[in-house]
């Protein structure tokens, strides 16, 4: 029996083979997407999971408009402190560097990733343990590295224990390896290696009074059977202490006063490692703002895609089942029960099933590679590492696919079916129209979804930044002692000048794409605000084209604005809102006083998914440790032998600057255009969405045309016979589709509107929605449908009509 009804699965398979091989190439591209969403949000959902204290440990920050942001002055240290009832722990992290130069035993080599943080950091991230201990790293923190498992057998040797090796850094600090890990996981921090005497030290020095540099960021460790509900406030209180006191008293108001007048200002989130990957309020250790929407779309997307291919594929098990109506109708008559009948088609359904899941392997295979480079991630092609789903998506697929269509056979009447008037039912008709229109509304979905997001990706280029960074190198001013940037910088500056090609060059502190590196108090008459503290060079505005608003900009020939004056950004003077202006105001910043002497326009260097916050331009040599801030040098050139330009640099670099470091650079747009790489991954993936969709959408229409079409021949030639010409019989048959496509646009739209408007949340800069991009998706699908049906239509009309009607 079985072997039987494998025969007529391949001759029906052989009959129809173009439908056949496009349903099944269709549920295989709607698993394939499904199966590589799910891995990449079981991914996305393992992150600290391994970590024992996952529930405890907690990211602190505050908010954009709160006192408190990302970054916290050292006295906060003092406050939690006070509250060894509750926090157990509390770690403070201070700066990282991608590579740092290192002699060991006489060679020179680099580390890589290194990340300064306080000693306890594996109190909150116990890290698997592969040689020496993280108490012993703790105990000895003034002079102790800890190592990944990966980088000390770089540097030392595979299976070689490096503990109590010195390690000499470039500012000729000794370390000795206490400590090498390895990160069970995925982890939300991730480094290669860490060290603590600069942390602690900073710690120390300045946790006496020194509110106003906000320098580190804050996790906290929360003791066992403490729930953070029943705390937060307490912990926002403490922390915030010495700031209510301190303003309650200059204002003259109460502390209770305070609160509720600030209240917006007093804010602290307590983000839980357990859930901070995919937290859309973590600044620090989750995927960005936007990942945990992002792996929710793909999901519903490829679910949704999955569907679409679903009701294609039920949409031409019905088409099919109409055709061999006649074939169930002989077999029920000569005896099979409607239970054999049932099995046969259940059993159709699993190869069919079957046949696409294979290829969806095979597609998930070749295409994960790529999604990899889409989501940023290392994700393995295991789909077995997801037993369960996969298999509840198999048998949904073969429930869906065989069971709807092994309804209508079992409902086929006999007599009926051999007559061959079961194909003038109505029922089964109407469930396939409805089903068409569904496929319509996905299609629309993703086609219309896709017209958005390219509108938007194509407003942010368009977008004013407030600098052009078209031509500007700019090259990180990695050396060996930061302290002497600024010296070596001015020794030279002059003489990169001479190099053709270079028409202006500046030292900046920007991390183009990134944001700023450090904030301050800024404080004018009895207004406080925090800003940006942003150090540049005298030819700023002319590197990167930037705007002067108000004011004038830092001179050389005056000595004065290398000590105390300051120029501001919009927002800065958009924030303070003085009706007589901001140009000439006294700022008191760190127990200094600067002079604001310009204005320039705000600089969107942070991205798109950010507001412009305030920044405070100082000169380098106005502030002793803002040499630390000044990692990179831009170079404006010509785009004219561009390449031998930078050629000249990298030699000018060697000979001139530094010749530890090889020079990394990176033009200034390049940089900026990494801040909204995940956008154009986004218009990728719903470019993608849109293709896939179409060709499912569109040649289950083509199948359902000629089905249709083909089951009203006779017709056609009878209207031939009786004068119809070839319009009115085109129109006629062609106009319900038109109908079918526009009800299936309409219920669409809801549902892509209320998507773009949760997707552009995220964008500060964002485009408004207008109707124009449901009109582009309704002409682009509508004329492609439309002009699939008026070729079959035009097709049908050409036949013999004798051929027809030859023995009525």
């Amino acid at each position: 029996m079985v072997s039987n009804w494998f025969k007529l699965y391949l001759w029906h398979f052989k009959k129809n083979a173009l439908f056949s091989v496009l349903n099944i190439l269709g549920l295989s591209m709607g698993m394939a997407a499904l199966l590589i969403v799910l891995i990449f949000w079981k991914n996305e959902h393992s992150f600290d999971q391994c970590n024992p204290y996952k529930d405890r440990v907690y990211e602190v920050e505050g908010t954009t408009d709160s006192y408190f942001k990302n970054w916290f002055p050292a006295p906060v240290a003092n406050q939690l402190d006070k509250m060894p009832d509750i926090i157990e722990a509390y770690n403070f992290s201070f700066t990282s560097n991608d590579m740092l130069s290192i002699v060991i035993d006489g060679k020179k080599d680099f580390l890589y990733a290194i990340e300064e943080k306080q000693a306890n950091f594996f109190d909150f991230f116990p890290f698997t343990t592969i040689y020496g201990s993280a108490e012993e790293y703790k105990q000895h923190y003034k002079d102790a590295l800890a190592l990944d498992k990966e980088q000390a057998e770089r540097l030392f040797g595979q299976g070689v224990n490096p503990i109590g090796r010195l390690v000499e850094l470039e500012n000729g600090q000794l370390v000795t390896v206490r400590f090498v890990y390895e990160i069970p996981g995925n982890s939300s921090v991730i480094f290669k290696g860490m060290t603590s005497y600069l942390t602690e030290n900073q710690i120390e020095y300045n946790r006496g009074d020194n509110w106003g540099d906000h320098n580190y960021t804050l996790l906290i460790k929360l003791k066992e059977g403490v729930a953070i509900e029943k705390v937060q406030e307490r912990i926002r209180d403490v922390m915030y202490e010495e700031i209510f006191q301190f303003y309650a008293q200059e204002g003259g108001i109460s502390i209770a006063e305070l609160k509720e007048q600030y209240k917006e200002k007093m804010v602290l989130h307590f983000n839980v490692l357990d859930e901070v990957h995919l937290n859309p309020l973590s600044g620090g250790l989750s995927a960005g703002p936007t990942a945990g929407k992002m792996v929710n779309i793909m999901l519903f997307s490829a679910v949704l895609l999955l569907v679409l291919a679903l009701v294609n594929a039920i949409n031409l098990s019905l088409v099919n089942s109409f055709k061999r109506a006649k074939e169930i109708g002989i077999r029920t008559a000569v005896g099979s029960t409607k239970y054999q009948l049932f099995k046969q088609s259940m059993f159709e359904a699993a190869l069919t099933t079957g046949i696409a899941f294979g290829i969806a392997l095979l597609l998930v295979e070749g295409g994960m590679p790529y999604f990899s480079i889409l989501v940023d991630r290392a994700l393995t092609t295991n789909p077995m590492h997801l037993f369960g789903p996969v298999l509840l998506l198999l048998v949904g697929v073969c429930l869906l696919v065989g069971g709807l269509p092994s309804l209508f056979i079992l409902s086929f009447d006999a007599i009926k079916t051999l007559k061959g008037n079961f194909i003038r039912g109505k029922a089964g008709i109407r469930l396939r129209n409805v089903l068409l229109i569904f496929q319509f509304v996905i299609a629309f979905f993703f086609l219309s979804t896709a017209i958005f997001v390219q509108k938007q990706v194509n407003h942010m280029l368009q977008e004013d930044l407030g600098f052009n960074g078209d031509q500007v190198v700019n090259i990180r001013f990695r050396i060996k002692d930061t302290n002497q940037r600024n010296r070596i910088y001015q020794q030279v500056e002059a003489d990169v000048k001479k190099i053709p090609g270079v028409k202006a060059v500046v030292n900046h502190s920007m991390r183009i794409g990134k944001g700023y590196s450090s904030a301050s108090s800024n404080n004018i008459g009895d207004v406080s605000m925090q800003s940006n503290n942003v150090p540049v060079g005298y030819d700023f505005l002319q590197v990167f084209d930037a705007q002067l608003l108000e004011g004038r900009f830092f001179d050389r020939t005056l000595a004065s604005d290398s000590i105390n004056k300051i120029v501001v950004n919009e927002t800065y003077k958009r924030n303070f809102n003085f009706s007589e202006g901001i140009i000439g105001k006294k700022m008191r910043w760190n127990g200094r006083e600067f002079e604001i002497i310009g204005v320039v326009q705000d600089l969107k260097i942070e991205g798109f998914s950010q507001n412009t916050n305030p920044a405070t331009y100082f000169m380098p040599n106005s502030v002793d440790w803002f040499t630390g801030l000044m990692s990179n040098i831009a170079v404006k050139i010509e785009s004219k032998n561009a390449q031998q330009t930078i050629d000249a640099l990298e030699v000018f670099w060697t000979k001139r600057i530094d010749a530890t470091y090889p020079m990394e650079f990176q033009f200034a747009s390049e940089d900026f255009a990494a801040s909204y790489q995940k956008t154009l991954h986004q218009r990728n993936l719903f470019l993608c969405l849109m293709g896939v969709s179409m060709f499912i959408a569109l040649f289950g229409l083509m199948a359902i045309v000629s089905f249709s079409i083909e089951s009203r021949l006779k017709e056609i030639a009878i209207r031939k016979i009786l004068g119809a010409n070839v319009k009115a019989l085109v129109l006629k048959l062609s106009m319900r589709f038109l109908v079918y496509c526009t009800l299936g646009f309409v219920l669409s739209i809801y549902p892509v509107y209320y998507l773009i408007q949760v997707w552009l949340e995220d964008f500060v800069y964002r485009i408004d929605l207008s109707f124009f991009p449901f009109f582009l998706a309704f002409f682009g699908l509508t004329l492609f449908s439309m002009l699939l049906v008026l070729w079959k239509s035009i097709k049908a009309t050409r036949i013999n009509t004798l051929k027809y009607i030859n023995y009525e």
